[in-house]
């Protein structure tokens, strides 16, 4: 039987109607000597003459074993969640352990996945993913290293052949690291008034032995630290950033959450909590820094950063804060929040006129500090609403830039743009601001149906 281990070594590239045709009822060792192909050449497979590309999934069909799957999911962010949910579902190989989906996806993409065996008893989950949980599993047969690894489970990342460098993050977990990292567990005075207090996080880079000990740091402040040092291990990219000379040495204040509604609660355009933050917590890691021998700088080296709800928090702090921080990175902006706590994601664009914090900025008075908007072509109205938020901005007098990634609402690629972020806010690099006029629409593709935010 000619196998696809034949057409991989031919074209580089199976799909789903090539695994079906050729391994269906497949023998035992039929099956062994393609995933051991699978394997070695590792996956998903790319399709250098197309944008299509192939997952695999092996595991048994629940028609085969009582401890099978009835389905498998893909589980790719902004590709296959949400209302493109089905476009996750994988194919079975009949009399195989094979599941496998082709999509076809821009080369430039990078994103996260995982997969999801579904038992017949199994429900689909639905609303937002549980808190700082990842339920589904990694790809065993992806060599990349993943984005979140907690042994089985976690999140595997394909890079498309175009994809934007993240050469600080490649191999980042096999580095030695250098400099020092704190961990405290802190009430902030104001926002903590349930008593309730949460974990601080401090990296501090080793400069004791180079140029810049004389010299204060900047500081880097950060949110959803629980992902950022539990999971993503940012201050092993950034030590790297700093070997490769993107990026001076950065200190990086880490705050973390307790949990959804704790997090719901403290980013969601809290002054007081922002306050805290750029008062206390700030003060907590000076102290820190200074009993090591090392400085922080002020205000115009220090930037604040978030992603999502974080990414509104670091956008309120540039309006209300300026005088705490230089410049703010704000990705994948949460523009659905109103101050009435009414308002979720999929009110996004039904507010009468402008989103709320649009509607602050175009009020305001502009500040010394620069604010970088970065938003993934496959979030939906984000992109639209971002892009009236930066022109908004700008017509005011702010100094806003705005940068697109293809991806969707992922650390996948939010890792990079902090980064590229850092590289631009202390003038190691300079910005090339890239948009596009209108924001990406799968329905382009076959494969998928138009995105959903």
């Amino acid at each position: 039987m000619k196998t696809p281990e034949h057409a991989l070594e031919a074209t580089g590239f199976l799909d789903e109607e090539s695994v079906a045709r050729t391994m269906t009822n497949a023998t035992c060792e039929d099956l062994e000597r393609w995933w051991a192909e699978v394997s070695r050449r590792g996956t998903p497979v790319v399709d250098p003459g197309s944008d299509r590309v192939t997952f695999l999934w092996r595991g048994k069909h629940v028609r085969d074993d009582a401890e099978g799957a009835e389905s498998v999911h893909l589980a790719m962010n902004r590709v296959t969640d949400k209302a493109l949910y089905d476009h996750g579902l994988m194919r079975h190989v009949p009399g195989t352990d094979i599941w496998v989906r082709t999509l076809e996806l821009e080369p430039s993409l990078r994103v996260s996945y995982a997969f999801t065996p579904m038992s017949p008893d199994q429900q689909r989950r639905s609303g937002p993913p549980r808190f700082n949980a990842y339920d589904s599993l990694l790809d065993p047969f992806n060599t990349g290293q993943p984005l979140v690894d907690r042994g089985r489970h976690g999140l595997s990342i394909h890079s498309g052949p175009a994809a934007p460098s993240q050469r600080e993050w490649d191999d980042h977990r096999s580095r030695r690291l250098r400099g020092r990292i704190v961990r405290d567990v802190r009430a902030l005075p104001h926002a903590e008034a349930s008593g309730r207090a949460r974990d601080h996080w401090l990296y501090l880079p080793s400069v004791m032995q180079n140029e810049h000990q004389a010299a204060h740091l900047p500081l880097l402040t950060i949110f959803d630290a629980e992902n950022w040092f539990g999971n993503l291990w940012l201050p092993y990219a950034l030590e790297a950033a700093a070997d490769s000379g993107r990026i001076p040495p950065v200190a990086v204040l880490g705050i973390a959450n307790n949990d959804t509604p704790d997090r719901i609660a403290r980013l969601g355009a809290n002054t007081g909590f922002l306050r805290d933050v750029a008062e206390h917590a700030t003060a907590w890691a000076e102290d820190c820094a200074r009993t090591v021998g090392i400085g922080l700088k002020g205000r115009e080296g220090r930037i604040i950063a978030g992603q999502s709800l974080g990414g509104l928090s670091a956008l309120v702090a540039a309006l209300e804060l300026p005088h705490a921080f230089g410049h703010a990175l704000a990705h994948s902006p949460s523009l659905w929040w109103t101050p009435d706590g009414a308002s979720k994601p999929h009110d996004l664009g039904t507010r009468e006129g402008m989103d709320w914090i649009t509607e602050r900025y175009q009020a305001s008075t502009p500040e010394d500090v620069s604010v970088e908007i970065a938003i993934g072509e496959r979030e939906g109205l984000t992109v639209p609403r971002g892009r009236i938020l930066h022109r908004t901005m700008l017509d005011a007098g702010w100094s806003s830039a705005l940068t697109m990634y293809t991806g969707g609402h992922d650390f996948a690629w939010w890792r990079g743009a902090v980064v590229d972020g850092l590289a631009r806010a202390l003038r190691t690099e300079p910005h090339e601001e890239r948009t596009s006029d209108s924001y990406f629409d799968p329905s382009m593709r076959s494969s998928i149906a138009p995105a959903q935010y």
